[in-house]
């Protein structure tokens, strides 16, 4: 993730003493939206079968891994709903 500025960027919103390791990104964003805080860029990607997730991910794989710090920053981070 690159950035101009110094700033906070948000992703997640984690919630103490819950089974749930975090609040789903969609919900995040509406609660991030509200107050006007600054986010990462998201990508939203949905696959129908395994197989179709597994060649999703091995592409985001090879874009992530074989992008520049230049272009991509300090990376990238994925959640799986």
């Amino acid at each position: 993730m690159k950035y101009d500025a110094i700033n906070l960027h948000f992703y997640a919103i984690v919630e103490n003493d819950s089974t749930e390791t975090c609040i789903p990104p969609e919900e995040a964003y509406q609660v991030f939206n509200k107050f006007d805080l600054k986010t990462v860029e998201i990508e939203k990607h949905e696959t129908k079968s395994w197989s179709e997730f597994n060649s999703t991910l091995f592409d985001l794989y090879k874009r992530i891994g074989s992008a520049s710090i230049d272009v991509s920053g300090e990376g990238a981070v994925l959640y799986f709903v």
